[in-house]
């Protein structure tokens, strides 16, 4: 077999005054960075993901049911996001997969808010 193809993520050329524009909104210079950030991301253990979050990714854990150790140290946030979907699919009724969302966001919220705090909350998407 084959080694899978690695796909080359196209740069699109921006004129520099507004990939600076961009920056000072605190978005990324390039749009393709995106991309890019979501795939590292989803192969970053949860654990990890967690760590500054004292209690949540034991408590994440509790609510899929996850007890081997080996397996918690490996999961990754693509893999844990799987396993909620899979337990919001068999009973939409169990609140508990919407407490292991509500976790999965803590590290965002707090991102949203500093991101806020730091260049207003009434700006604009996209410069």
């Amino acid at each position: 077999m084959s080694a899978p193809e690695r796909r080359i993520m196209q740069i699109e050329k921006m004129p520099l005054d507004d990939r600076l524009a961009r920056m000072l909104n605190g978005y990324p210079a390039y749009t393709e960075y995106i991309p890019c950030v979501l795939r590292s991301f989803a192969s970053m253990p949860v654990s990890d993901y967690l760590a500054p979050y004292e209690g949540q990714w034991n408590r994440l854990c509790a609510l899929l049911g996850i007890t081997e150790l080996a397996d918690k140290d490996r999961l990754t946030y693509q893999e844990t996001a799987g396993r909620i979907c899979q337990g919001w699919t068999e009973n939409r009724q169990d609140l508990s997969m919407a407490e292991a969302v509500f976790i999965l966001s803590v590290p965002f919220r707090y991102c949203f808010e500093g991101r806020d705090e730091t260049h207003g909350k009434n700006k604009p998407d996209t410069p």
